[in-house]
């Protein structure tokens, strides 16, 4: 861009209208990258180590902006229009490199990524109706809550996620793993969809499990100790007290068990009581 110079206020002239064309040592030493950025090009397997906080890099192949936050390169955004040709399905789909997919249709489909050998970014969002969740399969899949993993859900309609391979194995960059509302199955004689409550369910999202909704006691007897669990899908990693759960007791302390477990186990929960869920939250790691 000419005039780079005088605009940086430079001391002297440069071979090149590209900020990078002045010396990096001089840069720091003149406190001239407190208010000016340095951009360098290159695919994305040739993306260099940073060597200072504010450093940017654009990778060519795949179209993405990286910035050096001192320890690690963060994505920044899309140079431009999406690289990603987009593409729909109502059922089952193998993806290829550069893809981005809707589902549509009213049942849960799987998208399979491809092998993750290459450098590639691709794309996946839910519209699927009726709560209908996609999942996703492939190779060393890592994200929040995330390692390594085979497979991964995004079931609340909307969800999207943007993934990137580096040849060994896929990072999602943009949006997280999403389950949707899953459906709790309380114990028997137990009613998991009291009036004036949700239905009792558990939702998977990043690195967190909530859930919301109430259980009602109608087995026709006061229920103490373990009388209630509800498996959540996925355990915390230690146990962790949840303070009172039951109204209108106040008697009953609720716990989540490393089982992954809700429990009751404490007091005693009268034939009729609901057992309210709505804010209970905890992280998986």
């Amino acid at each position: 861009m000419p005039g780079t110079t005088s605009r940086l206020g430079l001391d002297y002239a440069l071979g090149s209208d590209n900020v990078s064309a002045y010396p990096t040592a001089d840069l720091q030493a003149k406190t001239i990258l407190d208010t000016s950025v340095t951009v360098t090009e290159g695919v994305f397997a040739s993306r260099p180590s940073g060597s200072y906080y504010g450093q940017t890099y654009y990778a060519t192949d795949v179209a993405l902006w990286y910035f050096w936050t001192g320890s690690a390169w963060q994505t920044v955004f899309f140079q431009g229009a999406s690289p990603l040709a987009t593409v729909s399905t109502s059922s089952n789909l193998t993806l290829t490199a550069g893809q981005f997919v809707t589902t549509t249709g009213s049942s849960g489909v799987t998208i399979t990524l491809p092998s993750p050998s290459t450098v590639a970014l691709v794309g996946i969002c839910n519209e699927i109706g009726g709560g209908a969740a996609t999942s996703v399969d492939g190779t060393n899949i890592n994200g929040q809550g995330l390692n390594d993993a085979s497979s991964f859900e995004i079931g609340t309609y909307g969800t999207t996620v943007v993934l990137l391979s580096d040849g060994t194995s896929w990072r999602i960059v943009a949006g997280e793993q999403n389950t949707g509302w899953v459906p709790l199955t309380p114990p028997a004689n137990w009613n998991g969809s009291p009036s004036g409550y949700y239905t009792a369910a558990y939702q998977r999202a990043g690195n967190s499990i909530r859930l919301r909704g109430g259980v009602e006691n109608s087995t026709g007897s006061t229920q103490t100790g373990p009388g209630l669990t509800i498996a959540t899908g996925a355990p915390p990693p230690a146990e962790q007290v949840l303070g009172m759960l039951v109204s209108p007791s106040s008697s009953t302390i609720g716990l989540i068990t490393t089982g992954g477990a809700v429990q009751v186990n404490a007091g005693g929960v009268a034939n009729g009581t609901i057992v309210s869920l709505d804010g209970i939250q905890y992280d998986l790691t």
